[in-house]
């Protein structure tokens, strides 16, 4: 299983994608034959919005967000990034 990065624009924009093989179904579940695990990939493509992709994204965004910016008293002033300089 490996996630990539579809799309990013300058901060505004994450598009990420889940590669999932054959090979990754197996791996959790080796009892499975290639055709059965085909259809636990066929269910995962149909059940992606409301499954657990979007709720594990969910997760890493507060995860992220809190680690990076704790509870705090926030500033007004929006601090510049690297990506941000650039453009």
């Amino acid at each position: 299983m490996k996630v990539v990065i579809n799309k990013y624009k300058a901060l505004s924009d994450l598009e990420l994608g889940v590669r999932i093989t054959i090979d990754d179904i197996k791996k959790l579940h080796p009892n499975l034959a290639n055709w059965e695990a085909q259809h636990v990939i066929a269910r995962l493509a149909r059940e992606h919005e409301t499954g657990v992709f979007y709720g594990a994204a969910i997760e890493q965004i507060d995860k992220w967000a809190k680690e990076l910016y704790p509870e705090r008293a926030r500033s007004s002033e929006t601090p510049t990034t690297p990506e941000q300089r650039e453009t």
